[in-house]
């Protein structure tokens, strides 16, 4: 018989409390980055009704129109080309492969807080631009990133250390599991569906567990209800 190992009950505590931090913060990335896209949708619906006020022809219009769309796709593809050009693209091929055993050092740049910085911004132009995408795959990839950053930091380590022999929490197959729940939690900002985060999460995984099912069902459950608590404060809040 093989050795039985204890693990203290600290070292499951600290691993929720991890997870629901990553949901709460998926949760906030995705209620500014819809807070973003709504406050350039009005600036945008303002400038259209000016233009539409004004007694001339057509022609002109359409170009101020277009000129103003451009102008945010533009401004996305800067902000990727000045803060991290590791950013662009939906981001889902490069979870999906890191999540399936892919190691590569080019992979580093596709989990820094630059990239997440990058990435919340230009997806928010670009859809405010008017062009023809969404915010799946961007909020998935914001949500693997933050599973990365929290469970890749110094202190989660040490307080890992400390809390069990057995190992860190940022052992290679518990941080892909992190960064699983960590895309759910993005699929399920995106789309306000908990189980449809979990299954398009167990969807790009080809190892999965049946603990890992639960687990991102549970933190996608607490990203919708953060989602939503956003939602009502802004309400409220006018």
């Amino acid at each position: 018989m093989g050795k039985v190992i204890h693990i203290p009950k600290i070292f499951y505590f600290l691993k929720w409390c991890l997870l629901i931090v990553i949901a709460v913060c998926t949760a906030l990335m995705g209620f500014t980055q819809s807070m973003f896209v709504a406050s350039l949708y009005r600036v945008r619906t303002m400038f259209v009704m000016d233009i539409v006020s004004v007694d001339e022809k057509w022609v002109p219009k359409f170009f101020q129109f277009t000129g103003f769309n451009l102008l945010l796709a533009f401004s996305a593809s800067l902000s990727l080309f000045l803060i991290s050009p590791a950013a662009s693209g939906s981001g889902i091929p490069d979870v999906k492969a890191y999540l399936n055993g892919v190691e590569h050092p080019v992979f580093r740049n596709f989990f820094t807080f630059r990239t997440f910085i990058a990435k919340v911004i230009a997806s928010a132009l670009a859809v405010g631009s008017s062009m023809i995408l969404g915010k799946e795959g961007p909020m998935l990839h914001g949500g693997s990133i933050l599973a990365v950053i929290f469970g890749s930091s110094n202190w989660f380590k040490q307080k890992m250390d400390v809390a069990s022999h057995w190992g860190t929490y940022t052992y290679n197959r518990d941080l892909r599991d992190l960064v699983a729940c960590g895309a759910a939690c993005g699929v399920c900002t995106a789309f306000k569906a908990p189980v449809g985060g979990v299954l398009f999460s167990m969807e790009m995984s080809t190892r999965w567990r049946k603990e890992l099912t639960w687990r991102c069902f549970l933190v996608s459950a607490i990203t919708i209800v953060v989602t939503w608590a956003f939602v009502l404060l802004a309400i409220v809040g006018g």
